[in-house]
């Protein structure tokens, strides 16, 4: 009844952004002493989100490739999540664009400690916030110890209902077998 839990800091700060700021994060852990995250700068309504991932390991957080980000998660200072290692990026929202407004949708450890995730974008939402709200993808991204490989998955189809652009199905990971959905 969280009896014992206590405040541990921020885990990720950006000064630049004011009011309503609400990154969206997804947590997997290895259950001994790692939690892996992604996360984004924003709610992709408000802003052209990418997709970071690192972990925190005795007290202090990651990049993917263990480049030290933070040395105390538990003081009052925190990072910038673009500090952390990108794992998508979105294309600019200059006409061309193709794949934009990424969201997170899951996270998952395999068995050798790699993380693997489900993330969504806008596609070919030309002008933007448009005709993208009728066409989202699913994206699949996953870790192998060097590098985060990353492709698309599948459509995702078009928004659940007009106040929320990117509200959309889901796709949930098998946490036993990376290779399954």
């Amino acid at each position: 009844n969280g009896a014992s839990w206590t405040y541990g800091g921020k885990l990720v700060f950006n000064p630049t952004f004011v009011g309503y700021v609400n990154r969206y994060f997804k947590y997997a852990s290895n259950g001994v002493d790692r939690i892996d995250f992604i996360g984004t700068e924003h709610h992709p309504r408000d802003f052209n989100n990418n997709i970071y991932h690192g972990y925190i390991k005795g007290g202090q957080m990651f990049r993917s490739d263990g480049t030290l980000v933070d040395a105390n998660i538990f003081d009052n200072s925190a990072p910038n999540q673009t500090s952390l290692t990108k794992i998508f990026q979105s294309d600019p929202e200059n006409g061309t664009q193709v794949n934009t407004r990424a969201w997170t949708t899951d996270l998952q450890i395999d068995s050798n400690g790699n993380p693997y995730a489900i993330f969504t974008t806008r596609a070919n939402d030309v002008p933007v916030n448009t005709n993208g709200y009728n066409d989202h993808r699913f994206w699949y991204a996953r870790y192998d110890g060097t590098q985060w490989n990353v492709h698309q998955l599948a459509k995702a189809g078009a928004r659940l209902y007009s106040s929320e652009q990117d509200y959309t199905g889901l796709v949930a990971l098998d946490p036993q077998d990376p290779n399954r959905l």
